[in-house]
This record gives C-alpha cells, structure tokens and sequence, in this order.
C-alpha cells in the first residue's frame, strides 16, 4: 500500500470515527435520560435517609457526573479527528470542497453547552431532591 493510499484510507477511517462519535453523542443522551427517570422514580418514593433513596441518589449523581465527563471527552474526540480530516486532505492534495467539513458554528458550541448544562444540572437535581 502506497502512502497516498494508506492517507486516503486514514481520511476515509477519521470521517467514520467523526460520524461514530457524533452519533455517541446523542445515543448517550437518551440512555441517560431512560436511567435518570428510573432512578428517579425510585428515590421520590423513598423516605429521605433510607438506603433505597440513599443509593438512588449516590447513583444518580455518580451517573451525571460520569456522562457529563464522558460528553467532554467525546467533544475532544470530535476536534482530533476533524483537525486529523482538513491535514489528511491537505496531504492529499484535496480540494477544499472535498475535504470540507461543517465549522463550529455558535449554536454549535450552545449545542454542546446545553448538553452539559444537563449532564451537570442533574446533579444539582439530586442534590436537591436529597434536601427537601
């Protein structure tokens, strides 16, 4: 395999990454969603101090905190393969409409923001269902 191909191949391997990480994106979304609710649902019933709420709190703020991390890692995966797209294009020779990729754009960036905001805003959630 020539370099050129094995450059075209690395192109062609960063693109699937990108789209696979922002995909991961919103499929963690959702099944943190689906896992919050149901523990939710088991720590408002529960009276406050009982180990059954106790865990449901322990767990959902643990579980904020993890997918909140997780969000930023990925969002740090997603800038390495799109700097790792425009260099393989540049080595390649490509035009720059071949080896185009969208920019972060404001609402982009509110984007990622918001996703975090409830990442991080669930666990101010549990922090005052533990108080009330």
């Amino acid at each position: 395999m020539s370099d050129k191909e094995a450059d075209l191949e690395a192109y062609r391997q960063a693109f699937q990454s990108l789209r696979h990480y922002s995909s991961l994106r919103f499929t963690l979304l959702t099944a943190y969603i689906v896992i919050s609710g149901a523990l939710l649902t088991l720590a408002v019933p529960a009276k406050r101090g009982t180990l059954q709420f106790i865990l449901a709190f322990a767990a959902g703020d643990l579980i904020a905190v993890s997918f909140g991390l997780t969000e930023l890692r990925i969002d740090q995966i997603l800038t390495f393969y799109a700097q790792k797209i425009r260099h393989l294009g540049d080595l390649l020779d490509m035009s720059d409409k071949a080896s185009e990729i969208p920019a972060r754009s404001g609402l982009y960036r509110s984007t990622h923001l918001l996703t975090l905001l409830i990442y991080f805003g669930s666990v101010l959630m549990w922090i005052i269902v533990a108080c009330v």
